[in-house]
């Protein structure tokens, strides 16, 4: 059998899930079946934990300055053997650090991010993967962009001054110039992965700021301005951004241009590197499962992954999640998937309390159910 969930978004890391989920298994199946664990990430929450694992990254910490512009202690990972980082943009610039009550993509700024790939640069890292998943940010990348050197020119009166202080989503409305001379040098030393949980593009219907920037608070009116300026972002380019550049409120608009980085989808990422697909070669049963299972999950993140692949090599597969939609549930019986919620009826709040206690009794129920079926 073969565990490989995803984190529980604000309840469970993956490791803790995959644990959950094979003691329950261990309570219902005699004698005690194989259990492989295979924690698993696509970009967003747990990227950190799960790569470094993989890579035998050890957890750092930096001081940096939080998505309100308050400091905080962030944590990052590094293998100084492989010269290698990893960094999660949600522990220096995510929405979680923002109360509901304050999000606002234009009162928000990604420069701590900026500064973990500073600290990482200053460690000696010449590989750097960036997870962008859970941002509060809609500003284009030049957060992080100013951090590493970047000086951003906004109007001012009749003329143009520097800004003197972090990037806000908002100070794209008088936004007048970008100057790059001063970037860091050592980023043109260095191999900079923007590993995205999600396919959008910048711009448009489906973009980072008319999908994402409503779920960081925005209003219609915000939602109009952040357009325009990762439009204007994308003009100075001179070329369109691609799929995955939404992500993270368009980081790739300014990283991908000025600091050199590549885009890499999050899932089939973290796929390759653990070996996932020899691990369900392996099993028989597949367990996965996350927080909120909706039909985006099957999508290019872990769900949709594994269901790909289960099918592909005719193995079974059960997805277990603390909330399911009806188009989820719809969806995973037409792909033949078993989906498991775990506490239906219960509030987000106590299911999150609980979720351990319930995702192990799931599993339980769940393989119970298999016996008496026969």
């Amino acid at each position: 059998m073969l565990v490989a969930p995803n984190a529980f978004k604000g309840s469970l890391t993956a490791g803790d899930a995959a644990r959950a989920l094979a003691r329950g298994a261990r309570k219902s199946i005699r004698p005690f079946p194989q259990i492989r664990l295979c924690p698993l990430a696509d970009g967003g929450d747990d990227t950190l934990e799960v790569l470094s694992r993989v890579f035998g990254a050890r957890p750092r910490r930096a001081r940096v300055t939080g998505p309100l512009g308050r400091p905080l202690q962030a944590l990052w990972a590094y293998a100084p053997r492989r010269r290698l980082a990893v960094i999660e943009m949600a522990r220096a610039s995510g929405l979680a650090l923002v109360p509901p009550s304050s999000r606002n993509p234009e009162k928000t700024t990604a420069f701590g991010t900026g500064e973990l790939l500073r600290a990482a640069l200053d460690a000696g890292a010449r590989t750097v993967y960036l997870a962008l998943g859970g941002s509060a940010t809609v500003d284009g990348g030049l957060g992080i962009l100013q951090a590493l050197g970047a000086t951003i020119f906004v109007r001012a009166g009749n003329g143009l001054a520097p800004l003197s202080r972090p990037f806000l989503g908002g100070d794209f409305s008088r936004l007048a110039s970008l100057d790059v001379e001063g970037l860091d040098p050592r980023l043109k030393k260095i191999r900079l992965f923007l590993l995205t949980d999600v396919r959008n593009p910048l711009l448009g219907a489906g973009g980072a700021a008319r999908v994402f920037g409503p779920q960081k608070g925005a209003t219609p009116a915000q939602v109009h301005r952040l357009e325009k300026g990762l439009a204007l972002l994308e003009r100075w380019t001179g070329k369109g951004a691609g799929p995955g550049s939404g992500a993270a409120g368009g980081v790739a608009a300014g990283l991908v241009p000025w600091a050199g980085a590549r885009v890499l989808p999050g899932a089939p990422f973290v796929f390759d590197v653990v070996d996932l697909e020899r691990n369900v070669r392996w099993a028989d049963v597949v367990l996965t499962g996350e927080g909120r299972l909706d039909e985006t999950s099957f999508g290019g993140k872990t769900v949709g992954g594994l269901v790909t692949l289960c099918r592909r090599e005719k193995k079974i597969l059960a997805i277990f999640a603390g909330s399911v939609t009806p188009g989820a549930r719809r969806r995973g019986d037409r792909l033949g998937a078993a989906v498991v919620p775990l506490a239906p009826g219960l509030s987000t709040r106590r299911a999150m309390a609980r979720a351990g206690v319930l995702l192990e009794s799931a599993a339980a129920n769940y393989f119970m159910g298999r016996v008496r079926r026969g």
